[in-house]
Parts: C-alpha cells; sequence; structure tokens
C-alpha cells in the first residue's frame, strides 16, 4: 500500500491515448547528456583560461602574418646558400614535398600489407576463436592510443634519423587505423557464399579467396586511399621528429622567422593534399566501386540529371518553368525545328524568337500576379476570421482536404500549392523514371556479346592499370629509403630504454616528483586533464562555427548562391591539418593551450560543417511545408522541422570529433600548443623512460576508455542500444517489477497477455494517481478522513462493493492488498521453478551432447574429421544454451 502511495506522489503521469496508458519518451540520456557537455565546456575555458582581449588584437597581426606567408620570393628561393646547403630553398621544397608523398605510400602500403592478416584473424564471422579475436582486436586498439610520432621517438633509436625511421612509424600508425576499419567491413559481408563453399568441401582459405576476397578487395584499396590522405597530412609531424620531409623543413624556417618561405611550403602541402582528395574521389568512384559497370549508365544518366534540376528548383520557379511554360517551350522548341529545317528564314525566326521573348516575360508577370492575387484573398480571408474571433484561435483554421490537416486561412493557397507542386514534381520524376526503364528494357532486349564488348571492351584495364601504377610507385618509394640500422650499441641501448619504459614511474602518474627524485611541473593526470580540456573548448568552437558553416551551406535552408559561398569557405579550410594552424596562430597568439584549442576549433569546423550540410541536405522538406500550412514562423519551422531530423546526427558526429581532437591534442604539443606532446618528447630525449612510459601508459589508459564512452553514446544516439551493464541492469528492474504490474492490470479486469512492459507500468502508475485524486474528491465531497476517503477510492478502482458506511472497510482494503501481494509471489515462484526447470533441461542436454562428441571422437581417427566434429559440438552447445535463453526471456 505504501509503494502505491508512494508511486502517486513521484510519478509523472502517463499520457492516456486511444484509451491506453503510455509514458512520453524519457529524455533522460538526452539531458544528462547535455550536462555533462555543458560542465565539460565550461570546466574547459575555466582550465585553459582564454586571453579573449590579445586574441582579437591578434587580429591586426593576423593580416599581416597572412600577408607574410604569401608573400613569396621566387628570386630569393632559387637563392643558393654560401653556407651549409648545396641545392636552393625551392629545389628543397619539391624534394622534400616528393619525399614526404614518397614516405607516405610507402608506410601506407606496408601498414596495409600487415592490416589485411590481422584483419581477417579479428572477424568473428571468418575465424571464429574468440582467443584470437579479442586478442587482435585489443592489440589494435592499444596501437590505435599511441601518438603517432611517439614511434617515431622510439625507431630513431634502432633505424636513425632518415626516412625509415618515418617510414616505419607510418606503417605502424596505418596498421592500427586500417586494420579496424577492415574487420569492420568484412564483419559485414555477405557469408551465404562462403558458407556455401564451406558446405561443397572447399577449405576455408579457398572459399575466402572466392567468396569475400572479391567483396572486400574494393574496401582494401580505399582503405589505402584513406590512409595515404591521412598519413600525408599528419607525416609532417612525424618528419619533424625524425627530421626529415616537409615537416623538418616547415620548423626549421619557422624557428628562423622566414614566414614567406613558411607560407609556401604550407601551400605546397596542401596543395598536395587537396589534389591527392580529388584524385582519391575520382579513383574511389569511377575504378574502385566501379560507378560506369552499368553499360547504359550515360544514357540513363542523360535523361535523369535534366530533370533532378528541374524538381530541385523550389516550388514558385517550378511553377513558372514547368506548369506556365510547359506550353511555351513546346512552341519554342517548334520554332526551332524549322529553323533547323528551314522550313522558315532567318529573319522570320529572329521574329519569333523577339515575341516568344515577349510571350514568355507576359505569362510569368501573369502568372506572378495570380499567384499574389490568392495570397492577398487569403490574407484578407484571414483578417475577417479574426477580427470575427479574436479570442478563439481554432476558428482560424479550416480543414484542406488537399493538404489532409487543419490549415490557418491565411495560409491555405499557400500549402494547397505547395501540396500540388510537390505532387507535379514526383510526377515528373516518375514519368522520366518510367521512361528510363523502358528504354532500359529495350536496350537488354536488343543485348548481344558484340555489343558488351563495345560498350565495355577492356572495363578490367583501368583496375589493372591503378594497381600497375601503385605497385610500381611502392617499389619505387622502397628504392629511396635508407635501409640500415643503427650501430649495435645504440640498438641495444634503445633495447634497454625500451625496457625502462615498462618500468612505469607509478609517482609521476599522480605527483610532480620523476623517476630521478627532481621535480617536475605537470603529473600525467594533469596532461591528461589538459588535453581533455583543451579538446572540449575546441570542439565547442568548432561545433558553433560548423553549425554556422554547414547550415548556410545547405540550399533546403538558404537559396543556392548564398549556399555556394559558404561551401567554398568549408572546403577551404577542411584539407588543412590542425597543427599548421597551430603553426600560424602560435605566432599570433603565442604558445599555450588556447592557441590548440583555437587550432583544434577551425579543424573541427572543417569536418563537421560537410557533414552538417549533408544531414541539412537530406532533410524531408515535406515536413516543414505541412508546418507552414498551421502559419508556423520561419524560426519555428526550423525548430520543429528540421532540427529534429538532424540533432541525433549532428550529437553524433560531435562526439566522435571530440574523440579525434583528444588526440590530435596531443600532436600539437610537439609545436607547442598545448604541453602533452611537448613533456612527451622531453621526456624521452631527457632520458626519462619511466616518465615517458608513464605518460605513455596513462594516455593508452584513457584514449581505452573515452573510446569506449565515445562508441557507446553513439550507439545510445543512433541505435537507441545500451551498454551491456545498463541492459543487464534494466532486465533485472523489470524482471523484479514486472508481476506487481501484471497482476495490477488483472485486478483491473485487463488481460496482460498482449500488453508491453511499459504499458502495463503506465497503467500501474496511473491506477495510483486515480485512487489519489479520486480520495480527495470524495474527501471534500463527503467530508470524512483522509483515510476512509483513500479506502473508499481504492475499493471503487478495483469494483470491491463498499461505501462509507462500511465498517469493515479497511479490513476489506488489507484482505484485497494482500491477495494482490500473493499473486506477485506466486508468480515469481513460479517462473523462479520453471527457470530452474530450463536450466536442469539444458544441463541434460549439454551432457548427452558431451557423451556423443566423446563417442564419436574415438570413432574417429583423422585431424580433419575430429576438426569438424569439435566445430559442430560447439553449434549444438550454442543452439542449446541459445533456446534457453530465450524461454527463459519469455517467463515475466
Amino acid at each position: 500500500m505504501f509503494r502505491r502511495k508512494l508511486t502517486a506522489l513521484s510519478a509523472t503521469k502517463p499520457l492516456v491515448i486511444n484509451h491506453h496508458p503510455v509514458y512520453r519518451p524519457k529524455k533522460i540520456f538526452f539531458w544528462s547528456l547535455f550536462i555533462v557537455i555543458v560542465i565539460l565546456v565550461i570546466l574547459g575555458f575555466q582550465f585553459i583560461s582564454p586571453d579573449w582581449g590579445e586574441f582579437f588584437t591578434s587580429f591586426t597581426g593576423l593580416g599581416e602574418r597572412i600577408k607574410e606567408l604569401l608573400h613569396w620570393d621566387f628570386n630569393s628561393f632559387k637563392e643558393i646558400p654560401a653556407i651549409g646547403q648545396q641545392k636552393s630553398f625551392l629545389a628543397r621544397s619539391f624534394i622534400s614535398i616528393w619525399d614526404t608523398i614518397v614516405m607516405a605510400l610507402s608506410g601506407t602500403v606496408i601498414g596495409i600489407i600487415i592490416a589485411v592478416p590481422v584483419s581477417i584473424l579479428a572477424s568473428k564471422n571468418i575465424i571464429n576463436n574468440t582467443f584470437f579475436n579479442r586478442f587482435c582486436k585489443i592489440l589494435l586498439a592499444i596501437f590505435r592510443t599511441i601518438p603517432s610520432f611517439a614511434y617515431a621517438l622510439i625507431l630513431v633509436g634502432f633505424f636513425g634519423f632518415n626516412n625509415l625511421t618515418v617510414s616505419i612509424a607510418v606503417a605502424i600508425f596505418t596498421f592500427a587505423i586500417s586494420a579496424k576499419m577492415l574487420y569492420d567491413k568484412i564483419e559485414q559481408v555477405k557469408m551465404a557464399p562462403f558458407e556455401t563453399m564451406l558446405a561443397t568441401g572447399a577449405n576455408r582459405f579457398r572459399s575466402f579467396r572466392a567468396a569475400i576476397l572479391p567483396q572486400v578487395i574494393p574496401h582494401i584499396l580505399s582503405t589505402v586511399f584513406y590512409a595515404l590522405e591521412t598519413n600525408l597530412r599528419y607525416i609532417s609531424i612525424i618528419g619533424l621528429v625524425a627530421k626529415v620531409g616537409i615537416g623538418n623543413l616547415i620548423d626549421n624556417n619557422a624557428q628562423l622567422q622566414q614566414w614567406d618561405r613558411v607560407g609556401w611550403l604550407l601551400f605546397l602541402l596542401i596543395l598536395t593534399i587537396v589534389c591527392l582528395e580529388i584524385l582519391i574521389y575520382v579513383l574511389r568512384k569511377w575504378v574502385i566501386f566501379d560507378q560506369d559497370k552499368i553499360l547504359d549508365e550515360k544514357e540513363r544518366k542523360k535523361m535523369l540529371n535534366p530533370t533532378l534540376r528541374r524538381t530541385r528548383k523550389n516550388n514558385l520557379l517550378f511553377y513558372y518553368h514547368e506548369i506556365i511554360l510547359a506550353d511555351w517551350k513546346l512552341k519554342k522548341k517548334n520554332v526551332y525545328q524549322q529553323y533547323q529545317q528551314k522550313a522558315i528564314t532567318k529573319e522570320q525566326f529572329i521574329i519569333e524568337k523577339q515575341a516568344l521573348k515577349l510571350e514568355r516575360q507576359n505569362l510569368i508577370a501573369q502568372g506572378k500576379k495570380d499567384y499574389l492575387a490568392h495570397l492577398e484573398l487569403d490574407r484578407q480571408k484571414f483578417a475577417e476570421i479574426k477580427a470575427a474571433y479574436p479570442a478563439t484561435p481554432k476558428k482560424w483554421f479550416i480543414y484542406s482536404e488537399k493538404v489532409g490537416q487543419l490549415v490557418r486561412y491565411d495560409k491555405v493557397y499557400l500549402a494547397e500549392f505547395a501540396v500540388e507542386m510537390t505532387y507535379q514534381k514526383q510526377k515528373l520524376l516518375q514519368e522520366t523514371k518510367e521512361a528510363i526503364n523502358l528504354k532500359h528494357d529495350e536496350f537488354i532486349a536488343n543485348l548481344t556479346v558484340e555489343k558488351v564488348y563495345q560498350k565495355q571492351p577492356f572495363g578490367w584495364i583501368k583496375r589493372v592499370v591503378l594497381l600497375t601504377i601503385m605497385f610500381s610507385l611502392f617499389i619505387y618509394s622502397l628504392t629511396t629509403i635508407e635501409w640500415g640500422l643503427a650501430n649495435s650499441e645504440t640498438i641495444a641501448q634503445t633495447l634497454k630504454n625500451l625496457a625502462r619504459m615498462f618500468d612505469i614511474s607509478w609517482w609521476t602518474l599522480f605527483g610532480t616528483e620523476n623517476s630521478l627524485g627532481e621535480m617536475v611541473p605537470y603529473s600525467v593526470i594533469y596532461l591528461i586533464w589538459e588535453t581533455i580540456m583543451i579538446a572540449a573548448v575546441g570542439t565547442f568552437i568548432g561545433v558553433i562555427i560548423a553549425l554556422i558553416l554547414g547550415t548556410l551551406g545547405s540550399e533546403n535552408v538558404v537559396n543556392k548562391y548564398v549556399a555556394k559561398i559558404f561551401v567554398v569557405i568549408a572546403t577551404v579550410i577542411r584539407p588543412i591539418p590542425s597543427y599548421l594552424y597551430a603553426i600560424i596562430l602560435i605566432s599570433l597568439t603565442g604558445i599555450g593551450e588556447f592557441t590548440g584549442a583555437l587550432a583544434l576549433a577551425i579543424a573541427t569546423a572543417g569536418m563537421l560543417s560537410k557533414y552538417i550540410r549533408e544531414m541539412f541536405d537530406d532533410v524531408d522538406m515535406n515536413i516543414v511545408k505541412t508546418l507552414a500550412a498551421t502559419g508556423l514562423t520561419n524560426g519555428q519551422k526550423f525548430r520543429y522541422g528540421v532540427l529534429p531530423q538532424v540533432n541525433s546526427g549532428i550529437m553524433s558526429w560531435i562526439i566522435y570529433r571530440f574523440e579525434i581532437n583528444i588526440k590530435e591534442a596531443t600532436l600539437l604539443g610537439i609545436v607547442g600548443a598545448g604541453h602533452m606532446g611537448y613533456v612527451l618528447q622531453a621526456y624521452f630525449n631527457s632520458g626519462l623512460f619511466e616518465d615517458f612510459g608513464a605518460l605513455l601508459f596513462g594516455i593508452i589508459i584513457v584514449s581505452l576508455l573515452l573510446e569506449w564512452l565515445s562508441n557507446v553514446v553513439r550507439d545510445k544516439i543512433n541505435y537507441n542500444r545500451d551498454p551491456k551493464t545498463i541492459h543487464w541492469l534494466k532486465k533485472v528492474i523489470r524482471r523484479s517489477e514486472a508481476p506487481s504490474y501484471a497482476i495490477n492490470a488483472k485486478m483491473l479486469g485487463q488481460t496482460t497477455t498482449d500488453i508491453a512492459f511499459n504499458e502495463l507500468k503506465a497503467l500501474y502508475v496511473l491506477t495510483n494517481i486515480n485512487i489519489f485524486r479520486t480520495a480527495w474528491k470524495i474527501k471534500q465531497a463527503e467530508k470524512i478522513s483522509w483515510t476512509k476517503a483513500y479506502q473508499l477510492s481504492y475499493c471503487q478502482t478495483f469494483n470491491i462493493k463498499a461505501d462509507k458506511t462500511t465498517d469493515n472497510l479497511k479490513e476489506l482494503v488489507k484482505e484485497h492488498n494482500d491477495q494482490y501481494l500473493k499473486a506477485i509471489k506466486k508468480v515469481k515462484e513460479t517462473r523462479h521453478y520453471e527457470i530452474t526447470q530450463i536450466k536442469l533441461k539444458q544441463d541434460n542436454q549439454i551432457k548427452q551432447l558431451k557423451v556423443k562428441f566423446k563417442k564419436d571422437w574415438k570413432n574417429n581417427s583423422k585431424c580433419k574429421e575430429r576438426w569438424e566434429l569439435w566445430k559442430q559440438f560447439r553449434l549444438d552447445c550454442q543452439l542449446v544454451k541459445a533456446t534457453s535463453k530465450h524461454k527463459k526471456l519469455s517467463h515475466i
């Protein structure tokens, strides 16, 4: 009884829809996430203490610095220094960018070669071995968390300061990121062909090569290009540590304040990245995923694209150009055909053209006039209705058959016009698609082998050419590498240093004392917290910029001319890595955490603006048009019609970018925009390898934790999927509460077989709230005590015959409540007994399977047959357990 009263007082009242109580979807997760984000951002700004005054003051210097970066004196660039260099700066810049490309290519290909077998071992659908799967995934997760320049720091001791060190560091980094992408793709392939080949007697290697590899090869090539593009962006940091490539050249000139040379090097790097992006886009579209494999693809696009352009126009332009001018276009086409066939003279053709031009202007002017007249009539009618019923807003609406909903009087024509134009667009598109299908069917009917070869005689050549070029470049890149090891003493010392890294200085994790007992300014925990704060502030500022660029870059939000301006701005800032922004900003705002946050903000804006714009472009505008018919303002239409369609996607991308920013914030320390990377390098260079190991250990643990949290949050946002622990906890709570809710429904005379748990819960809460409210009314009407009023209300709710004159009212309520509690206890005991029986049955079935397996094992001596028996035994056990689990879940 106490629980009923507590529920009535504390629970939210459910909604009642079609006589069924239901709860609104709870927003606990989103509000919790919002609060965490707000707290994180506030702490971030408080921690890094941004000097906004200096930042805005530096804008004057920003213009000067950009001018210096773009002031290229090629005569000076061509000069050969008298001391130290045998080549000009211009020659060295081109050599360095080429060396950077070659190192990125060699490292990428080597990394992919290692990643492919590891990704296969990590894929549970190919290698059904939990140990191998988990071991490979854990290994990849650890490798992913280690900063790329940390590999270079360690490898320098084995190979020296040369391009071999950079290539191997890039290969390890590529292996870590590519293997994860590949095993994700392999786990999503169609397994039916693979399993069919296994069933026919083919071995696993042959089945994989014939059934899985053709599905995976396009993704492998795509991953190669993705990794190459990523490596080219960030190889400069590794080159800076190894003192080779364009990264080292940029750092040297930045230290000498030669900003014109820094600008030229940045231009070369950005130009290379942009050209590579364009090349990868073309290769991915036309070679890897073979977009031109459909023989009549060009003809189909030739018919479809003009229609798509016509249907993308806004409703008013579509009305003018496609409805009003439909007959005029036919007339124009007829005039041009007559002139081409020389049915009319040139003079007559010119006269006809002038007449057509005048007729077009008149038709559009008349169309505009009619359109505006209809709008004015609606406005006048709405003004009359509003004046007649100023205090009754419901009277301002009328039901429109065409729209299928209530529409405000001043929006009737506008809403019906939008519905009509949408219908006309869909009709035009459908007619075009039907024409394309007819043309395609005709093409297929007349298709012959000769036509296939004529259309695509050597379609495979482009893939062979691509692979040949890539292989040739890879071989060439291997010839440019300075192969060789450091001397034996250096290698021996490096191995000792590596062993010292595993002897972690635990004091450094939490304190400011290093392994030598000396005081250091920052503990590992402080550096990790600083990195998270830099990432939080950078993500927050970047998201604001990205929302502006992405929203104003969508043609669904603004007109196409304005949208193109913001698309160009976003496209310009996207290819540039964050550490290059940091190098430029450091010269203006100085070194520090705020500079790192600003660099991350610009990089975040470049990446997220693209995805936000694409999400706004995919918005269903019919919803927005429907809302417009109800009289909502533009702001309200955006809030209720657009944002609900994009907010979860945007939030998912923001969290993903925050995870990236935490990793990038570590790199920014190398150039002075933070402390993590700087301290990591300083520990290594100073020989404090125990402290280096402690910092690396902290980075790995925190990165793994944040990656897990990021995946959990994104799964919840995108798929409403809880982590296993939360899911188990919810099941335990439901299992405990379900009997009381079900018995409550039965006592109210309702069946519980087809009612969901949430509906049963809503009914239970609503019942208790109604008991309380009815009791209050009885108390007021009958002037009796609250206890007696509650007992009467309880009896009325559960149809117990009683009134205020009944003497044993308390006993009746207690007896009914005891029956309720006994029924709950019986359900729980029954469920416990049934689950126990299911477990016993499961154990007996597994015992029988074990006996059968041992018997068959003795009767078969061949390894292959025994292996098949073992696999079948495991599958049978899994099936028994899955069946038992399903039966358990079916019980309340």
